[in-house]
């Protein structure tokens, strides 16, 4: 539970390394829309193929870095799938409001 607490501090709470995380966080985000508007030019132009070959291997692990965020944030968030109770509770809420 320790590790979750800490990735939950970064995630949502304050302080210096709360912070600098969400700033990196953001880089990384910014990073990969970049990555992958730059990279959907790179692909049509007239490029060797050790080129190629860099920029899937930088778009795979980018891709497994947001991949380990999001599984983080979903991780700490606290709520549970579709199947879950607090989901439940929350579709019933608005269903029975309105």
């Amino acid at each position: 539970m320790a590790t979750k607490n800490l990735i939950r501090t970064l995630f949502y709470g304050g302080g210096g390394k709360a912070e600098a995380f969400r700033y990196a966080d953001l880089i990384i985000n910014i990073l990969a829309v970049l990555t992958y508007v730059v990279g959907s030019y790179l692909r049509h132009a007239d490029q060797p193929d050790s080129h190629s070959y860099v920029l899937y291997r930088f778009e795979s692990v980018l891709g497994l870095i947001l991949l380990a965020e999001y599984l983080a944030r979903m991780w700490v968030s606290g709520r549970r799938g579709i199947r879950g109770d607090r989901t439940k509770s929350i579709v019933h809420e608005q269903t029975a409001c309105g």
